[in-house]
């Protein structure tokens, strides 16, 4: 066998044992479930509250000494949160939390960022809202999680300084600190944070690259560290005009990372390999929202929103074949205004509309020397606009405590001007149907769900770019469209005990346009659209208190999501996967309460994940192996929190594999086999928050 082949096998070996464990543990959680004498209807449904709501009071989070909210959203029964995606546009990046019914008017701070400015102590309630519920705008999610904060007068500092020590030698560091105050009418946060920390990519290994003249094997080191600086900061009134909400946040972020590869030849010779990346992202927003009750049915919620983010990047490679330099500088503006008029009738329905207007812009210049000669990169210099308009109405009956019907449509106009070395605009007008039909009863819904979804194009997409760490360097397409697909989805929930949850759901699409990576002038790769195809997505949450097997105060979440798909390649005509789409990815939470000791102990991790990228004359797989941390928290006194962290102490490997061919994957003869793996160090982590 060879060097290669045995790597691969070993490769291979690692990857089938933990999905086949995180399988074995997914099955084995929902069996306890099931068979678990908790399995009773003493849920929290809140009978006194709106139909579809279930309410947790922060007396259920206590035995597991949350310092935040998002402390209290992570062990949330049946719930997993979801920060939004980085789309233009407001409503697909708005998350499925809501902050005392509303989303905040960013999207530029994380919803993580923005529940750690909550101390635990200002909490009254988390509220799980089910799709069909009347006066709520779901925004296409079908379960929020609303943060309903305690009305009276409060006032919060803390801070929290954290020590990572890392296995080969470094030290991260992250300094935080964050304000609350909360009066009568006025409300005000801040927060600001300090952060030298490595990536999860970094890592020590070993690369073994075939060749029909052999094989050359040797060492590698990848190392990556973020130096991020975040000030971020919300404030609402409220006062006879009605409520009125702002935000700010910056955002500075340096990345330096470096590859350095150390062969031993085929020939007997040795060689070393270094690529060095530096780059720069900057961020302002600024959001504002106004909410007014016009009268005790009607009311009227206002947006805007205007951001900047600006990404400079420098790299260059020195190999045995030559050296590669690489620039590029990458600006985008976004402004939105939105307007939502919500009336709610008697009998349970409710009527929804308005609108959406946007103009973004990218401004981008790429640059690629290879050993001192200049390269013509597609769409290297180019800007682009696009100026989009967005119509929606949309109507929800709730007609017995038990159904419910949400229908609506939205319909989107988009025009996209390209300029610079390809002069290009088209328009593209969607329309996006809905159909979300619930049932509801005693700790249990099910939900069906028929939607025409249209994706949105990622701007960097029109524009070529180069990551000489992987070795690819990507053409801009001026005839990008974007993905659209009918889907369909059922959904189940079952909420029993005190706190167990178990969510179900599995969707098909039928998708167009699918985008994915096309050949570019004979020679590049860009992201294009390939045709039509198939999706499949499966989502398993199961949230089990373990009292039922006598272990008390503890709590087991996990959540699993399975995907399949099909389209037709466009090289070689075969079927196969979307590239980079991951077949699996799932995470767990295991969390054990010590009163006596005024502590909680944690397990918490995700399982790992595979994907795979098909381009002209290359196969690309990448995986990741679990990443686990084990965690004890202590609060000696009320104020001061405490933890100790073993973080990787599996030892996570990442593998590259690259099969790379003479020619196109069609018709080419394999050249060269790479698989390079590398192992993070463990890390040991100290937190200190102490709240004023």
């Amino acid at each position: 066998m060879s060097v290669v082949q045995s790597s691969r096998v070993h490769y291979r070996k690692s990857q089938q044992a933990a999905t086949a464990g995180a399988a074995r543990t997914i099955v084995g959680v929902i069996l306890l479930a099931l068979a678990s004498p908790a399995f009773a209807d003493d849920s929290p449904e809140n009978a006194a509250g709106p139909a579809g709501v279930v309410a947790y009071p922060a007396s259920f989070y206590e035995e597991f000494r949350p310092g935040s909210a998002r402390d209290m959203i992570d062990r949330t029964p049946g719930f997993a949160i979801q920060g939004g995606e980085d789309v233009r546009g407001y409503a697909g990046s708005s998350g499925n939390v809501l902050i005392d019914g509303a989303r905040p008017a960013t999207k530029s701070v994380p919803l993580e960022q923005q529940l750690q400015r909550i101390p635990a102590s200002s909490v009254e309630r988390i509220e799980i809202i089910r799709s069909g519920t009347p006066g709520v705008e779901m925004l296409g999610q079908t379960m929020l999680a609303n943060i309903v904060r305690k009305q009276n007068s409060t006032a919060s500092k803390s801070a929290q300084a954290v020590g990572k020590f890392y296995g080969n030698g470094f030290v991260g560091k992250v300094v935080r600190g964050e304000t609350s105050w909360r009066g009568s009418d006025l409300a005000v946060e801040g927060q600001g944070m300090l952060r030298t920390d490595l990536t999860t990519d970094s890592g020590s290994g070993e690369i073994v690259r075939g060749r029909p003249a052999g094989f050359d094997v040797g060492s590698l080191r990848t190392r990556a560290v973020n130096d991020i600086l975040q000030l971020n900061g919300a404030a609402e009134h409220r006062g006879s005009y009605g409520l009125l909400r702002l935000n700010v946040a910056g955002e500075r972020k340096d990345t330096d990372r470096a590859d350095d590869i150390a062969l031993r030849l085929s020939t007997g010779s040795s060689a070393t390999e270094r690529v060095a990346i530096n780059q720069r992202d900057m961020t302002g927003e600024f959001g504002a929202e106004h909410v007014r009750q016009v009268t005790p049915a009607l009311s009227l919620k206002l947006l805007g929103l205007a951001r900047n983010k600006s990404q400079d990047q420098k790299s260059n490679s020195a190999t045995s074949t030559g050296t590669q330099l690489a620039s590029g500088d990458f600006t985008t503006n976004e402004s939105i205004a939105r307007a939502v008029l919500r009336w709610e009738i008697r009998n349970g329905l409710t009527l929804e509309g308005g609108a959406e207007a946007a103009f973004n812009s990218l401004d981008a210049r790429s640059t690629l020397t290879t050993n001192g000669l200049v390269v013509n990169l597609p769409s290297a210099n180019v800007r682009v606009e696009e100026r989009r308009a967005e119509g929606f109405a949309t109507a929800t009956w709730r007609w017995s405590t038990a159904y419910s019907v949400e229908s609506g449509l939205r319909l989107e106009t988009s025009t996209i001007k390209q300029s610079g070395a390809i002069q290009k605009e088209k328009t593209l007008t969607f329309p996006k149907p809905r159909l979300l039909l619930s049932w509801s009863s005693a700790g249990m819904q099910a939900r069906l769900r028929l939607e025409r979804t249209v994706g949105q194009l990622n701007f960097n997409d029109f524009a070529a770019s180069s990551e000489l760490d992987l070795g690819t360097v990507n053409a801009g397409n001026a005839n990008l469209e974007p993905e659209r697909a009918w889907l369909a989805e059922i959904g189940l929930e079952r909420r029993f005990g005190k706190g167990g949850a178990i969510t179900a759901s599995i969707s098909r699409a039928r998708v167009e346009k699918i985008v994915d990576l096309v050949p570019v002038s004979g020679v590049f790769d860009a992201p294009g659209n390939i045709g039509s195809g198939t999706r499949t997505e499966a989502k398993l949450g199961v949230t089990l208190p373990l009292e039922s097997i006598g272990v008390t105060g503890a709590q087991l979440r996990v959540n699993g999501t399975w995907r399949n798909s099909q389209v037709d390649d466009p090289v070689t005509g075969a079927r196969r996967r979307i590239s980079l789409e991951r077949p699996f990815e799932g995470e767990l939470f295991l969390t054990k309460s010590l009163p006596r000791w005024r502590s909680a102990a944690g397990l918490e991790g995700g399982f790992g994940y595979r994907e795979t990228a098909y381009r002209i004359n290359e196969i690309r797989t990448t995986y990741e192996a679990p990443l686990w941390k084990a965690y004890w928290d202590w609060t000696p006194r009320t104020d001061l929190l405490l933890r100790l962290q073993c973080e990787n102490f599996s030892d996570r490997l990442r593998a590259r594999e690259r099969t790379v061919f003479a020619g196109s994957r069609a018709v080419g003869v394999p050249t060269l086999q790479e698989h390079r793996e590398a192992r993070l160090s463990r890390i040991y982590m100290l937190r200190v928050r102490k709240i004023f």
